[in-house]
């Protein structure tokens, strides 16, 4: 039989904490429905662009990964504005509200996950 620790070791790795295998399970089912959510509205060759979600949407979508929001990073809103004026689709999966960084980018609201975990739509204003 297992020792005491050992019982108390395998307890804590299957149901303590947020990287216990439970909670795994449920981030990645949680994971899975988002994808099926952002795959539904977002065509193939879009492009999502994403502050530390991109397993959320990789590999059924192209990712451009951030740590930092597109409103703060300068090199990352060139790109973004580039796609689109090339006519790309790009979205942007935000984990808070965000606004647009130029007066000729829109973020349309496409999916709310929750109050803090906004998916946008990036288009050119018209």
């Amino acid at each position: 039989f297992p020792s005491h620790d050992t019982v108390i070791s395998m307890y804590r790795a299957i149901y303590v904490g947020d990287d216990g295998l439970r909670a795994v399970k449920e981030r990645m089912y949680a994971y899975a429905q988002q994808a099926n959510q952002i795959n539904a509205v977002t065509p193939e060759n879009s492009i999502v662009v994403t502050v530390r979600k991109d397993k959320v949407v990789f590999p059924d979508r192209r990712v451009i990964h951030s740590f930092e929001p597109l409103h703060t990073n300068t090199q990352l809103q060139q790109v973004t504005l580039k796609l689109l004026q090339q006519g790309v689709p790009v979205y942007y999966y935000a984990l808070r509200p965000e606004e647009a960084f130029a007066t000729n980018v829109q973020f349309n609201q496409v999916i709310v996950f929750n109050p803090n975990e906004i998916f946008y739509q990036l288009t050119l204003a018209r």
